[in-house]
This record gives structure tokens, sequence and C-alpha cells, in this order.
């Protein structure tokens, strides 16, 4: 019996090991499916296949051949963008429940691929029974019930590698669809050596190398982002001691030997993705806010909502303070036109603009009835109301700001109709002199302005806000408030400062750059409180790396520290540079490998110049878009957002009726013409979706009635001369007609 038992005992153990290697050779076969997408093998390049040649018998001239040819040789790029399958087709192809397919029993993976019939479902599949004599094999994948012994390797992989066949080709050169593209090869090694160690950045106990990294990473990107500090090699110091008005700031760069992480002067942390950064600058203002009022005078019953209308003398300073030169600026509730003339709101204003502008009319309509008191304010859902005890805090951003900034007011507790949406001007930039009316008006109103954000490359435009003109008014709003405090309002501390937010998710790797028209896009960056810029987006990181640093060292932890003590204790090795107690999070991912590894290789020079040649190529675009007839600029182009319409001969004939020119910056349509462009826009973005040929977004804008089309170059990619030509032409090709 012990020798039954033995045997038994050692069966099981070798089922196991069986079972642990089939795991391991899964895993390993997936990292070939990893080369093989990556084309990690591109030196041994093979001839294009049939797709060149039905390009050829299409009669497209050597220039499109030439551009997919070397494009086809390139590291993550293929034939299509994507193998479109529509949701009903994908449930059928990849999520069906029965199955019935040859199993090939060839060693090569492709094999194994081109006639996949396996489901990606976690349903039980019952089997289609075959003819006992054919080689045809039954195949059970079930999330309940484990894969077969004999197919598990081949099954496992041939479902990768379906998952990989089937996905948006986020690498390809024409993937244009997101603020996001090819990864940059060396960001994408440091994610490869992070998972390969598999460890959570929250305490330097378990991390030791990565949450060394990410403070030093932070504390470097501090210095660089309010100081203006390049710190690559003695020349480049140099430079900024020889043109330091050419940059940020004015300070000297630290001595290369000094420790940067002991003698830190900022805060800051990775985080999962921009809206999560806005959140946390939203989160620590608001305590900082709090913090430097004394928190205590704010532990009201409840936050009033209506104002007295026997206050003539309030009222009168909020009918004064209307603008008498008010900049041309464009209002983001333009109505679009959408397909088939459905009508649809471009953006929500935040509600307390609507009460601002009706103050006048509020006043004078209630005026006389002492008693009497008129609601501002209607509050119609829970998300919407502020939180007991919090004081009436406002914050503002401008009309092109990302939209994250509404669900962060929810989630604070302060409320979505708490956030004041401000006007911009042509350009798409905030108008600051709209920004410190408002302002006032809310304080006068009972509010306390105590956020502003400045966005730094916004997600249709590419608009940027002047920042150093935003702090300008945040100065004299400040003296405003100190100096006529409001009998709606506790006493306000002579400490009051309002938060100043520079969300650079898209276009904050400006940082880097040397050149002066670009970095004067973000001239006054110093002047703020916090900043956070995405490297996963223009720089190519690997999703998601986003950095969010502060000026204010230790607010972090003061803002989120729970102290859990069977994590956080400062008995442990290297307590005192723990990461974790300073974010909402517990596990967190060691993303600051990734920006460190970009930085380290490439240095703050050639991170520079990966941003200014994109600022090059998107200038050639624009200038080839305004050169021809089949297209025109929505709008005047920044830097890093070249926004467009494709124009079909029957739209081009309306044009010339109407005498206006294609190549104009900012063009004025009629409203026929409008309609009618919305409709091209969505047709031919879902030709070429559906094509496979080229992801490209339509997007409204708020000059125009019309979505447009959007070029941006994100992740590790260039745009050649060719590039360019195949763009247009596939425009032309699929929309011509249209």
């Amino acid at each position: 019996q012990q020798q039954q038992q033995q045997q038994q005992n050692f069966k099981i153990q070798l089922q196991e090991h069986e079972q642990e290697n089939d795991a391991f050779k899964v895993l390993s076969g997936t990292i070939s499916l990893f080369c093989e997408e990556w084309n990690l093998n591109y030196l041994k390049v093979s001839t294009l296949d049939n797709d060149e040649s039905e390009i050829g018998q299409k009669g497209e001239s050597d220039l499109y051949k030439n551009h997919y040819r070397k494009e086809r040789m390139c590291p993550g790029s293929w034939d299509k963008v994507v193998h479109y399958l529509s949701p009903k087709d994908m449930i059928k192809e990849l999520f069906h429940s029965n199955v019935d397919f040859e199993r090939t029993r060839s060693s090569k993976l492709e094999m194994c691929t081109n006639n996949l019939e396996e489901s990606l479902s976690l349903k039980r599949h019952k089997a289609i029974k075959s003819n006992s004599n054919s080689n045809n094999s039954s195949c059970q994948l079930s999330f309940h019930k484990a894969t077969k012994k004999n197919e598990k390797v081949q099954t496992m992989l041939s479902l990768f590698q379906s998952i990989q066949k089937y996905s948006v080709k986020t690498s390809h050169t024409l993937f244009f669809n997101q603020l996001f593209g090819t990864s940059d090869p060396i960001a994408l090694a440091a994610e490869i050596i992070a998972l390969s160690v598999n460890t959570s950045a929250y305490t330097y106990e378990t991390a030791p190398v990565f949450t060394m990294l990410e403070r030093e990473v932070i504390e470097r990107l501090g210095r660089l982002v309010f100081e203006g500090c390049f710190e690559d090699d003695e020349e480049n110091v140099e430079l900024l001691e020889s043109n330091k008005n050419d940059f940020l700031g004015h300070s000297e760069c630290v001595n290369q030997n000094q420790n940067i992480i002991d003698d830190a002067k900022y805060d800051g942390l990775m985080l999962a993705g921009g809206s999560l950064s806005n959140l946390t600058a939203l989160h620590i203002a608001r305590f900082h806010c709090l913090q430097r009022q004394d928190y205590e005078k704010y532990q009201v019953e409840e936050i009033s909502t209506t104002y007295k209308d026997n206050e003539p003398e309030l009222m009168e300073k909020i009918i004064n303070l209307s603008s008498s030169n008010t900049q041309e600026k464009v209002q983001s509730s333009c109505t679009l036109y959408g397909e088939a003339g459905f009508l649809e709101e471009k953006k929500e204003e935040g509600y307390l603009v609507d009460i601002l502008d009706s103050s006048r009319h509020n006043y004078s309509r209630n005026q006389g009835k002492d008693e009497e008191q008129s609601t501002l304010i209607s509050q119609p859902a829970i998300h919407q109301k502020r939180s007991n005890g919090v004081h009436k805090l406002v914050a503002f951003v401008s009309s092109e700001a990302h939209y994250s900034f509404r669900k962060s007011m929810a989630v604070t507790g302060l409320g979505m109709n708490n956030l004041i949406s401000v006007p911009t001007l042509s350009d798409g930039s905030m108008d600051v002199h709209e920004l410190e009316i408002l302002m006032k008006k809310t304080f006068y109103l009972g509010y306390l302005p105590f956020f502003v954000t400045a966005t730094a490359g916004s997600t249709v435009r590419g608009s940027f806000d002047n920042i150093a003109a935003i702090k300008n008014v945040c100065l004299n709003v400040e003296k405003e408030i100190l100096k006529h405090p409001h009998s709606h309002l506790p006493s306000i501390s002579a400490n009051y400062k309002i938060w100043i937010h520079v969300d650079g998710a898209w276009g904050g790797s400006v940082i880097f750059s040397r050149r002066k028209e670009i970095r004067e896009l973000i001239s006054g960056l110093e002047k703020a409180d916090s900043f956070t810029f995405n490297p996963h987006k223009m720089l190519g990181a690997p999703q998601q790396t986003t950095a969010f640093v502060t000026q204010h060292k230790g607010i972090l932890k003061m803002a989120n520290s729970t102290g859990a003590k069977y994590l956080f204790d400062p008995r442990k090795n290297g307590a005192e540079y723990d990461l974790g107690d300073g974010s909402y999070t517990c596990g967190r991912k060691t993303d600051a490998v990734k920006l460190w590894a970009m930085w380290k290789y490439y240095g703050s020079e050639g991170l520079g110049k990966i941003v200014e040649s994109k600022v090059d190529d998107l200038a050639i675009f624009a200038k080839r878009i305004q050169d021809s007839e089949s297209f025109m600029l929505a709008c005047t182009p920044w830097q890093f957002n070249i926004n467009f319409f494709y124009l079909p001969k029957r739209i081009r004939n309306l044009l010339k009726e109407h005498g206006i020119s294609t190549s104009e910056h900012n063009p004025v349509l009629p409203d026929e013409i409008s309609n009618q462009l919305a409709q091209v826009s969505v047709q031919l973005k879902l030709l070429l979706h559906e094509s496979g040929s080229m992801l490209i977004p339509y997007q409204p804008i708020s000059n125009q009635k019309a979505d447009c089309f959007r070029i941006v170059l994100a992740g590790n990619k260039k745009l050649s001369s060719d590039s360019i030509e195949w763009i247009l032409f596939l425009m032309d090709k699929y929309g011509s007609d249209l």
C-alpha cells in the first residue's frame, strides 16, 4: 500500500511538473509572439506578400508602394491598422460557443492560427461531434474546465495570436486615433524588466530599486519644470547660464555629485493616467486651501446656496464687473452638426456661468423683497452636491480643458456645478480677462476660488493656455479677496492662495525642448503649484506612464496618509523612503522605470529633439494640407495638432460658389456646408476603419460647426513625406464620391 501511495504521489507530482512545464512553454511561445509582433527579427527582411501586388494592380504610383514597403520593414508595422470585425462578427468569430475545427499538428505557430476557430469566450462550450475516422478533434474550452492536456500549449498560443491578429495595431504608422501609439523600444524594454520583477512600488522594503528610481525621477522632473534646470552635462549647464532668459527658471543647476534624493525639494508620484493626476491636483489643492485657512473654521452645519436681496451693495459690485473690452473669444456652446442634421451640445458649461450671466436679472426681479431669497444653485443629483463641512470652493478651467476635471469635482464631493468653464479666445487658449471677471464675480456671490487649471496642449486643438497671465490674474484676485472680505465667507486667512495646476498630459513633453519658440508655449510654468505630463503620449512610453509633480514638498503624504501600520511602519528598513502612503492606492505599478530609462538613454536633449522633430513634421503636413484643394485647415494649427477637413469635389464646388478659399487658416463656413462636411467626416472615418487602412479621429472643434479630422504624432512616430502623401491619397480614395 505504501508503494502504491508513493507511485500515486509520484504520478501527481509528475502531472504537476508537466503542467508547470506546459505553462512555461506557453510563456516562452508568447514571448516569441511578442518578438514576432514587434518584428524583432526584422534584419531578415522578407519580400512583400500579396497585399503589395494588389496595390500595384490598382494602378497606384510607385510612391505609395515605396511607402508601403518602408513601413512593412519597420518594427511594429503591418499591412492594415486593424482587421476589422463588427461587434456581431467579433462574437461570432472569436467568442462563439460551439467549435469544430481541424487541429494542425504543425510545429509552426502561424500554421496553428491560420485556420483558428477556437473561442475566446469563457463560457462552457459544447463541442460539435466529428467523425471518428477523421483527423478532426473537438476542443472544449471553458473557464470551468481546463484545456485538454495534449492541446494546452498550442491552444493557448493560438488564442493569444488571435488576440494579436484582431487587435488594433496602435504601432502602425497610420494609427492616429488616440494620443498614444508606437512604444519607444527603450521604455518598452524597461517595462519588460519591471514585469519580470513583478513588485509593487509602495514600500522601500518591497521595491527598493524602483522606489529610489521614482524619487530620483520626480526630483529631477521638479527641477526641470520649476527651475528650467537641464542637467545632462557641464556644457548644458553653461548653456543654461548663458541663456537664462530663454528658459523657464533662473536658478542654478544642482551639483551633479549632490544627493538629490535626500535633498529633495519637490513632491510627486507616478500615477495611472492623466485623469487620476488631475484628480490628485484638485484633491491636494483643496487640502492646501483648507489647511492654510484653518479647517476648523469651515465645519459649518450647512452651506447656504442663496443670497438675500437686501444686499444692494453686493449686487452693485457684481453688475459693475462687466467686460468693456472683452477680447475675441469663442463660446464652447457652439451647435454641432452631426450625421443627418442631429444636433448635440458640444460641451457643458459649469452651472455657475449661467448664474453669473443672469445675476443682473435676478437682482432686479427680486429687488425690494427683503424676506424673499432667490435660489442660486439647484443640485439635481447627489454627485453634484457639496459634502457638508466643506467651504463653498469653486474651480476654474477653460472650455478646452479635459473632461476629467468634471469627474474629479464629483469624486471629491466639490460638485460638478462648482467647476466654472472659462471661454476661450479664437485660438482655443483661455481668455484670462474673462477668467478674472468670473473669479471676482463668484467671490461676490459667496464662493471662494481655490483652483485654476492651465491646459498645456488640449486634446482636440492642442492649444496652450497662457500660464504667466493666469498667475497674474490669480495674484490680482487674491489681493481683491483679502482686501474685501465677504459677509457670506468666514474670515479669510492672510495665507489664502489660489492653486495653479498645469495639465500637460498631452503637450507637457515640451519641457525637454531647448527651442525657444517651443518653450514659450509653457512660459510661466515655474510659477505653477503642480504639473502633470504623460510620457506614454508624445514620447511613446508604454501605457500608462504619467508623472505628477508639485512644488509643495510633503503635501501628498499629508493629504493622503492613513498610516496603515501593517504596511507603513517607521521601524522597517528604508521606511522613510516609502511612497505608497502618499497615494490613494495600495498596490502601485513601477512606472517610473520607463521614464527613467528613456531619460537615461536619450538625455534631456535627446527627448527634446524627439519633441522638436514632431513639430517640424507636422508643420510640413499642415503646409501640404493648405496647398491641396481637396483639404482645408479647420483652424490655425498649434504645434502638435493639425485639424482639417476633407473636401469631396461637390463640397469644393460649394465653397467656390460662396467665395471661400480652401487655403484659409480659420474659415467661416455657412451652415449648409458645415452640415454636409460633418456627414462627410463621419462617413469617411467609417470607410477607412472598415477597410483597415487608417484609423483617424473626427472631433468637434469650438470654432466650427462640423466635426473635423485631427492628426497628431503620438508615440514613437515620425511623419515622412511619403507617409503624408499616402494619408492624403487614402482619404481621397475612399472619400472622393461622398
